[in-house]
């Protein structure tokens, strides 16, 4: 079963925010602490701080130190995939674990992917699609997608985030 975790929860509530308080990307503009968005999102404080820094380590977001410190997003949020989000907080897309290894690691752990040929061609569909689907698409306010002819992904409903508890 293909699901979202609490870690891509997190991550994505996290860009999101980032992305709705400082569209236009202006450094001028302070950055936002992970305290504030624990308290105003009842998410874990330290959880958040792990997600942070998997995100900051991937360069999709940057840190500014010091009494106005937090975080901003590195990159706008028509250049952040979802691929990348996903990849940077759990690893190499995969729908099965066998399709991650080479054919070589395969042998190696004697794993058998009898159906690897046909369940990659699902991964690398996957994979695509989540490279055209953008942190912009979303948000609320519609955004200039980079490519014209793709249709803009609009939600079915108005954003509602529920968050993630154990």
């Amino acid at each position: 079963m293909f699901h979202l975790t609490r870690k891509i929860d997190y991550g994505l509530v996290l860009l999101l925010e980032l992305a709705e308080s400082n569209p236009e990307m202006n450094k001028a503009v302070s950055p936002l602490s992970l305290r504030t968005l624990s308290k105003k999102r009842y998410l874990s404080f330290l959880f958040l701080q792990k997600v942070a820094m998997d995100l900051r380590k991937h360069g999709l977001i940057e840190a500014k130190r010091g009494k106005i410190g937090g975080y901003y997003l590195s990159k706008k949020p028509t250049e952040i995939t979802l691929k990348e989000i996903f990849e940077a907080l759990e690893g190499p897309i995969s729908v099965m674990h066998c399709l991650g290894m080479t054919a070589k690691e395969n042998l190696v752990h004697e794993v058998g992917c009898h159906s690897r040929k046909a369940l990659n061609m699902l991964n690398e569909d996957m994979k695509q699609s989540m490279n055209r689907i953008t942190l912009a698409d979303f948000l609320n306010t519609p955004q200039q997608r980079w490519d014209p002819d793709l249709p803009v992904v609009k939600p079915l409903t108005p954003l509602l985030h529920v968050a993630a508890h154990n």
